[in-house]
């Protein structure tokens, strides 16, 4: 039993044992690695063993995550490294740099690359976006350039920050599995700052004040970097001097002040905050040391504050930062030297300065520059004095814009100069008073004259009370006084301060100011902030154009205790330069290149004036001449208008030849507010044809300009823009004919397809001219050209296909092929009689000659170049042309073409090939002649006297084309009368002598020219009418007689007169004459009777035979649209005249029929008959029917008489009914005049009596005027209401009547705003009542009548604009719509599209901030409410891919249904995108609807690449195995191992390319990255459209000529062939791609760039093949092992047993 348990133990270990090893050997291999990964880590790890990355800072021969650099560093860059290894592929892989931490951003910038690296396609926001990247042993290495960025105020924190580089992407292995693969990588950036520390010192004073001398010296230590930019904060700076010593006498005080310490903390005069505590003097050393730190400030941080959008909702972010822009800091030193004094004798002493600035750095890389000098100052005799006067000037320039536009606008700006007045007070105590006084403003020409002016005054002067104090001590004064003396202010330590601690002082214009200051208590700077001004220039405008600067200069005055009287001690002088401006407008088109086979429509055109800044000049009067280059044609301007015109308007635009003309008028009143748009933008939309010889090229568009108010041109006033013509490429041969008729006629045909035109029939012969053109539109010279022609000839064959052309006739070569003069080479001529020559020069068959005798029986040409090196170059153009005859007499259904094929060797830098190219084939034809039939046909074969008869003609067009000139004739038959023409369709008839003519000068293919004709028959004359005997022929009874009727018709072209078949009516000698009359009022009769209607007719029957008839029936059948009323036989009182209602008919309901029965009618007599009939109820369908009525008449022995025909109309008004306004802003004010007009329109068959509009006038709206225009003729109605209008008219069928209103809006009685919708009732006689549409208007209160409570209750809603914190301001609104313009009218129409979801924003113009922003709603509408006066711009986003937009603010057009926007790209939080942008839009007390954008389509142009593979055969030893794929993108295959060295694998690409855009267009060039390893066979029958280009990659044009329209698709296919060996097992990657695209309209493929391999466009397409080792074979190796383990364990087995058997003898267990 123990020895089974062990045994059943044995031989489960070893079955596990064996099903592991099984196992292990199938999953070591592709899990070794990765557990080893897991398990010990990779430096560079991304997941997968193939894939590694890196990213470091590369030092020296390291790698380093860390890097401290030199802010000015222009080499730092950051090293990407990627490594894909021994198989497989990465694709989508992308590196990222990004911040360490959410929103704490990085403290570097990329810079960017001027050209992308090999194998990335892409770079932005600081992503790099790889190709595909194959395995290879090389590393894909990258360096990404950084740089410090520059800001005013920096937090410590930039100074050193982490950063992350991501790598991510998909790496395909080899099974085709696809692997996600990322890497993070932690990088440190630090910066420090090393700098030059300059410093300079001069003297200022030199004193001898009596019981001393003061020495003051100015030291200005300078730490900005000159042409290095960038910078670090500074944190603190220091400076030591050795105090000088005069004589050997050491200084026994010193002391400093600063005028300014912008170079360490930023602060300037007047801001500075320096006191004792900044500086010290240790007498003991001589030592005067300065200390300034640059202290943290609460700033705004706003990365884009430079940017013109702001928007107003972001919440504003503030931070401790400190100030970081260099600058110089500038000291006072002054030491006073007691008992010293001043001696004749210069004097020179020294000083040692030591200069440290300190500058903040990152990973405590703080970093100290020192600049450690002696100098010098060389004293002789007094310099200065104890009072000093410095003005520094803050405004250093101003534009002359402003003034250039107070002369336009009186007064629009203010200008102001801002200065600091700094009295400097060296020693207090010998001070007892102190003057400043203005002495001179002057403006200075550019050749020194001096202009004095009192344009510049005061507005105001800032005094900080702590410098007033310490100054001047809290009993210390200054006054304030006008040039006169007059005291305008008193400054004190009582005066009131602002906020920051100033005392302000407002003037009113005062020109030049006069301070008187009390005695000082304190020494240093005293500092006075002046702000002044100016509006209007008094000099002219001529003179400020020379001016150069304006200058102020002022005198300081000081009272000293040692000297009598006041002292002028110095004076101190500013000057501000006057800035001058340009003249610099720009142009711009809204594509950059033009078609050359299409019109180019419209194309927007604009110029910007570009003077939205100061650096502008003024605009006026202005002429604007846009030359297009000279292959244009044609230039149609379409619109014009002008954005942002602010006083400017476009009073003509002409068009000379290709030159646009815009001329502008008015003055420009002020710098622009159209930020976003460069200004004034002048808008041409225009429709522009190309040349279509024009070759692929690109041409410049020229703008000259000239502007009555320029001061200074840019380039003379001159602008050039490139623009690209789109042509086909290649090789594009043209074909073109003309002279082959009188109307100057050219028949062209590039790359259009095929073009024919009609010549004339039967016309003389003619010499028509045709031309042959080549252009080489290849981005390459050709070479080796011949151009094989064939001229019109029956039978004449395409040169390629050998396809018979249908040239039906031979011409006759008249004239040699001549070469035009700008051909840029000389070029042989050779003919042949051969239609079918070849271009082989020495094959005798083809009977080549150069000079022949005659050229009437030549039929082809060569034309070879006589140079046999010559190559056409780039974009250049061949022409020839040669003159054949056309034959004489030529009749309908001839057709005449040529060919000629071009042959050529294209030195494209892919690949040298040969190739061909043949024009579209263009011919004349003499067109199919008009093919016409013609038709009648009577409406009964008998007739009797005095009925009707009625014969329809009908003349068809049955051929192809429209007949010209088709005339049609009825002659009328004998015995017959016309009684009317019923004609259908539009065409008229004549009536000639008895012959009714009907002409139609065209008449359409399938179109008929028909039309009835009603006959009545007159009398037949009887046996007795001797007037009817013919002598010698026996008289012919009546019933011989008969009516012939045939019709005609001939027609342009139409060799003969066609005839109808006749038709002959027989005639029968009648019983009765019958007659029936609607006896209506003739006008009644004549009218539509409408339901209810009552209609009488009278019937008179008369017996015209000579026997009484007997028992005589009249019937008449009554239509459905009537109702019997009464029917009766007049009889007649005893005076034979007076007649009265007799016997009564009788009627049947169900056959509809009236029935008079009479007994008998005597011979030669008559009778009288009557009906009335009652109109019934109409069928809606039905406005108009016209009835007709014809009684019938039989009585004993005769036959059945019909009467002729009286009709009567019935019908029905049918009223519509549309109101309109001018004013078509939704608001108006108080006061303002409305125009309603109703327009009602009888669309019915009825006249419309008694028409009523009815308009009950809104609460809000009174009545002041009403007219009315009814059949042209304008009437005025006397206003009896202001509540309403009334018009009564009638309307006839097909009128209208036109009601004009007009109103006034009504004062509100306080109220803000009331809304009013007017519309009206239309009523009628028979008619239903209508209403009209409404329109609505907002009435709003003019300011000084609203209500006090009104606007106290709006302001607590919500409000936009300056004037937030007001209670007193109305506000308004502001709205519009968004719509998608269907048709492309500019226009908005109903029933296009409302479009919800575009993003509104409201922005003021003046501040570019974004007020507020909304959405338009499910109508397309917006609106924008409590709205500030003020202006603004609405700016629109949209999808800008999807669409563009239209015409803006289109002529002709009214304002309330245009679209109002115009496209710019804007910059707004550091990115640049496209929007559209309204005018400025002036909210002045009221509010405004209407602000539209009108979007359409935009055309895209898109072709995708797919590729796939259908089929993968291998050959080897063991024979062929081909597997089928259906268009699969992983194909799989195994060979066997024995097999597989030596094996060939053939895979079968299939590649497909869909036009998936709108716009048809053409896959030019097709390029395959053949992968490596593998091969191309040009034998294979798939590859004959292939070849391989010298970059080793392979092409194709099989496509190059197939237009694909959208949604069309074609396929071609690929062989590539892999030799195999047993190393090379695995996938294989293959990827294609268009190379180059085409469309006639030239626009650019709306996804993809051709031929630049990015991963993510559609253009590119991928396909994977894995060849691998079948799994058989590895299990034949597993086998082996598991046998010999089995085998192992029989060994182990059999010993167990044989050591038990041994022990158990040995008398063990």
């Amino acid at each position: 039993m123990r020895k089974n348990k062990i045994l059943e133990k044995l031989l489960a270990i070893i079955l596990i044992f064996t099903l592991t090893s099984t196992n292990f050997a199938f999953v070591t291999k592709a899990y070794a690695s990765s557990i080893v990964e897991t398990i010990f880590g990779g430096g560079t790890s991304t997941g997968h063993k193939n894939v590694s990355f890196d990213a470091y800072f590369a030092a020296g021969d390291t790698a380093e995550s860390l890097v401290v650099s030199e802010v000015n560093n222009e080499d730092l860059a950051i090293s990407v490294k990627l490594d894909v290894q021994d198989s497989g592929y990465l694709k989508d892989a992308k590196v990222e740099i990004l911040e360490a931490e959410e929103g704490n951003g990085l403290n570097f910038e990329v810079k960017g690359f001027e050209e992308l690296p090999d194998l990335v396609q892409g770079f932005d926001n600081n992503c790099l976006e790889f190709q595909q990247i194959n395995n290879s042993p090389e590393s894909v290495a990258v360096l990404i350039p950084i740089e410090y960025k520059n800001e005013r105020y920096v937090n410590e924190d930039k100074l050193s920050k982490d950063c992350v580089v991501r790598f991510t992407g998909i790496y395909v292995d080899d099974d085709g599995e696809e692997n996600e693969v990322s890497r993070d990588v932690d990088l440190t950036v630090a910066w420090k700052d090393s700098r030059e520390v300059k410093v300079e010192t001069t003297a200022t004073k030199f004193i001898d004040y009596g019981r001393g001398v003061i020495l003051q010296t100015m030291v200005k230590v300078d730490n900005s970097q000159g042409e290095k930019t960038k910078n670090l904060p500074v944190k603190e700076s220091e400076v030591i001097l050795t105090a000088p010593a005069l004589n050997e006498i050491y200084p026994s005080k010193a002391t400093v002040v600063a005028n300014t310490t912008e170079g360490t903390n930023g602060l300037i005069a007047g801001e500075v905050k320096f006191d004792e505590n900044n500086w010290s003097y240790n007498q003991e050393e001589n030592k005067l040391t300065i200390k300034v730190t640059n202290e943290k400030k609460l700033v705004e941080v706003n990365e884009f504050e430079d940017e013109y959008l702001k928007d107003e909702s972001e919440e504003v972010v503030e931070e401790e930062r400190y100030y970081s822009v260099p600058g110089v800091d500038e000291y006072l030193v002054t030491y006073t030297y007691e008992g010293a004094s001043i001696t004749d004798e210069s004097l020179t002493v020294n000083t040692d300065i030591e200069a440290k600035v300190v500058t903040f750095g990152g990973n405590e890389n703080v970093v100290t520059n020192i600049n450690n000098n002696n100098y010098e100052y060389i004293l002789s005799g007094k310099t200065g004095d104890i009072v000093s006067l410095k003005i520094e000037n803050e405004t250093e320039e101003v534009s002359k814009a402003y003034a250039y536009s107070n002369y336009n606008v009186d007064g629009k700006y203010e200008i102001e100069f801002n200065s600091e007045t700094i009295l400097n007070i060296s020693y207090k105590d010998i001070v007892n008073g102190i003057n400043i006084q203005d002495i001179e403003n002057k403006y200075v020409l550019m050749d020194g004259t001096n202009i004095p002016t009192n344009d510049i005054y005061y507005k105001q002067i800032f005094v900080a009370k702590d410098n007033f104090v310490k100054i001047f001590g809290e009993e210390g004064q200054i006054k304030v006084l006008d040039e006169a003396g007059n005291e305008i202010a008193l400054i004190n330590n009582e005066s009131e301060v602002n906020e920051d601690g100033n005392i302000v002082v407002t003037l009113d214009k005062q020109v030049k100011l006069n301070y008187e200051m009390s005695k000082p208590v304190g020494e240093g700077n005293f500092v006075i902030t002046n702000v002044r001004a100016m509006r209007n220039a008094t000099i002219d405008k001529t003179t400020l154009v020379n001016v150069g600067e304006i200058s102020n200069k002022t005198i300081v005055r000081a009272d000293y205790d040692y000297v009598e009287g006041r002292v002028d001690v110095e004076t101190s002088q500013i000057s501000t330069v006057l800035k001058n401006t340009v003249t610099n407008a720009s142009l711009e088109m809204d594509r950059d290149s033009l078609s050359t086979l299409a019109t180019n429509e419209d194309v927007e055109i604009r110029v910007a004036l570009n003077n939205a800044t100061e650096e502008t000049d003024m605009y006026g009067h202005s002429v604007y001449e846009i030359e297009l280059p000279e292959n244009v044609e044609l230039v149609d301007v379409t619109n014009s208008s002008v954005l942002y015109g602010e006083g400017l308007h476009i009073s003509s635009t002409e068009v000379n030849g290709r030159t646009i003309k815009v001329t502008v008028d008015g003055k420009q009143e002020g710098i622009n507010s159209g930020v976003l748009t460069n200004g004034t933008n002048l808008v041409l939309n225009a429709n522009i044809k190309v040349d279509l010889y024009t070759p692929a090229k690109s041409d410049v568009i020229k703008l000259s300009y000239l502007n009555n108010d320029a001061t200074n041109y840019i380039n003379e006033g001159k602008v050039e823009i490139p623009v690209n013509f789109s042509a086909p490429t290649g090789l594009v041969a043209v074909n073109s004919i003309s002279n082959y008729d009188n109307n100057g006629s050219v028949l062209t045909s590039v790359r259009q397809g095929v073009k024919e035109d009609v010549i004339e029939i039967y016309s003389d012969a003619k010499v028509a001219t045709m031309e042959i053109v080549v252009m080489n539109n290849n981005e390459n010279s050709i070479s080796e050209v011949a151009i094989l022609g064939r001229i019109p000839f029956k039978g004449v064959k395409d040169i390629l296909t050998g396809e018979d052309l249908g040239t039906t006739v031979d011409t006759k070569l008249v004239s040699g092929l001549v070469a035009d003069s700008r051909n840029q080479s000389e070029f042989k001529v050779y003919y042949s009689e051969n239609g079918e020559a070849t271009k082989d020069l020495t094959d005798s068959n083809n009977g080549w000659v150069e000079n022949p005798e005659s050229l009437e029986n030549m039929k082809s040409y060569l034309i070879v170049p006589v140079n046999e090196e010559y190559e056409m170059k780039e974009t250049e153009i061949l022409r020839f042309t040669y003159q054949y005859e056309i034959p004489a007499n030529l009749s309908h259904n001839n057709d005449i073409y040529a060919t000629f094929l071009a042959y050529y060797t294209n030195n494209a830098d892919g690949a040298i090939r040969k190739q061909e190219s043949a024009p579209d084939l263009i011919g004349l034809t003499t067109g199919e002649g008009p093919e016409l039939e013609i038709k009648l046909e009577a409406n009964r074969t008998t007739v009797k006297e005095y009925e009707e008869l009625h014969i329809k003609v009908e003349a068809k067009n049955t051929g192809k084309n429209k007949a010209e000139n088709v005339n049609v004739e009825f002659p009328l038959p004998k015995y017959t009368i016309l009684d009317d023409v019923n004609m259908d369709g539009d065409y008229t008839y004549v009536n000639e002598n008895g012959i009714i003519k009907v002409n139609a000068a065209e008449l359409e293919a399938g179109d008929i020219i028909s039309f009835e004709l009603v006959l009545e028959i007159d009398e037949i004359p009887d046996m007795g009418d001797l007037s009817q005997v013919v002598p010698g022929k026996p008289v012919e009874s009546p019933k011989d007689l008969s009516i012939e009727a045939y019709a005609t018709v001939t027609a342009k072209d139409l060799a003969t007169v066609l005839k109808s078949e006749v038709a002959k009516i027989g005639f029968e000698q009648a019983a009765f004459e019958i007659t029936l009359t609607n006896i209506s009022d003739e006008d009644e009769a004549l009218d539509v009777q409408k339901t209810g209607a009552i209609v009488e007719f009278d019937i008179q029957v008369t017996n015209i035979l000579d026997k009484d008839a007997k028992n005589v029936i009249v019937k008449q059948v009554l239509p459905e649209e009537v109702s019997f009323d009464n029917g009766f036989i007049f009889e007649y009182e005893s005076d034979g005249l007076t007649s009265k209602e007799g016997k009564k008919a009788t009627f049947d309901e169900e056959t509809r029929t009236i029935t008079w029965e009479i007994d008998a009618i005597k011979a030669y007599r008559a009778e009288q008959l009557a009906f009335s009939v009652m109109v019934n109820s109409l069928d809606e369908s039905i406005t108009r029917k016209d009835l007709t009525f014809v009684s019938t008449v039989e009585a004993d022995g005769t036959e059945k008489y019909e009467s002729n025909s009286a009709m009567m109309s019935v019908g029905r008004p049918v009223l519509t009914a549309a109101q309109t306004t001018e004013n078509g802003d939704t608001y108006i004010k108080e006061g303002d005049k409305i125009k309603y007009t109703f327009v009602i329109k009888n669309e019915g068959g009825a006249v419309a009596r008694n028409v009523k509009v009815l308009d009950v006038i809104p609460d809000g709206i009174a009545v002041r005027k009403i007219s009315y225009v009814t059949d042209g003729i304008v009437a005025n109605k006397k206003v009896s209401s202001s509540r309403e209008a009334i018009v009564i008219s009638n309307i006839e069928a097909g009128r209208d009547l036109v009601v004009n209103i007009e109103a006034v809006a009504s004062n509100l009685g306080g109220a803000q705003e009331k809304t009013v919708t007017n519309y009206a009732t239309i009523s009628a006689s028979d008619v239903p009542e209508i209403t009209t549409n409404s329109i609505t208007h907002i009435v709003e209160a003019s300011e000084k009548n609203i209500v006090a409570s009104e606007l106290q209750e709006s302001s607590t809603t919500s409000t936009i604009g300056s004037n937030a914190n007001s209670n007193i301001y109305k506000t308004y609104k502001l709205e519009g719509t968004a719509w998608e313009d269907t048709n492309k009218n500019g226009m908005r129409e109903s029933g296009e599209m409302l479009l919800s979801g575009i993003v509104v924003r409201l922005i003021d113009s003046a501040t570019g901030t974004i007020k507020k922003s909304v959405t338009t709603d499910s109508n397309g509408n917006y609106m924008f409410s409590g709205i500030y006066n003020g202006s603004y711009i609405v700016m629109f986003d949209y999808d800008t891919v999807k669409y563009t937009t239209t015409s803006y603010r289109k002529e002709g057009v009214a304002g309330n249904v245009n679209s109002d926007v115009v496209v710019t790209k804007v910059e707004q939080a550091g990115r640049s995108r496209y929007a559209a942008v309204t005018d400025v839009i002036t909210i002045a007390n009221g509010s405004i609807s209407g602000m539209d954008i009108g979007l359409v389509l935009a055309d895209t142009f898109d072709l995708k690449l797919q590729k796939s593979i259908t089929k993968v055969t291998m050959q080897s030893a063991a024979g062929t195995d081909t597997q089928s794929y259906e268009n699969t993108g992983l194909a799989k295959t195994e060979v066997a191992a024995k097999f597989l060295s030596g094996a060939t694998a053939y895979v079968e690409y299939e590649i497909t390319v869909s036009n998936v855009g709108d716009v048809k267009g053409y896959a030019k060039k097709i390029v395959d990255y053949m992968p490596e390893g593998m091969s191309f066979n040009s034998a294979f029958d798939a590859n004959s459209n292939w070849y391989t280009g010298t970059d080793g990659n392979l092409y194709s044009t099989a496509l190059a000529e197939i237009e694909l329209a959208p949604g069309e698709s074609k396929t071609i296919k690929l062989v590539l062939t892999k030799q195999m060996t047993e190393e090379n097992t695995g996938i294989v990657n293959n990827l294609a791609e268009i190379a180059d695209d085409y469309n006639i309209y030239g626009i650019s493929d709306k996804n993809s760039t051709p031929f630049n391999k990015a991963q993510g466009e559609n253009d590119l397409g991928s396909a994977d093949t894995i060849i691998s080792v079948k799994t058989g074979e590895s299990l034949v190796y597993v086998s082996v092992i598991i046998t010999s383990l089995l085998l192992g364990s029989i060994v182990v087995f059999i010993a167990y047993n044989k050591l038990i058997i041994s022990k158990k003898r040995r008398g063990g267990v």
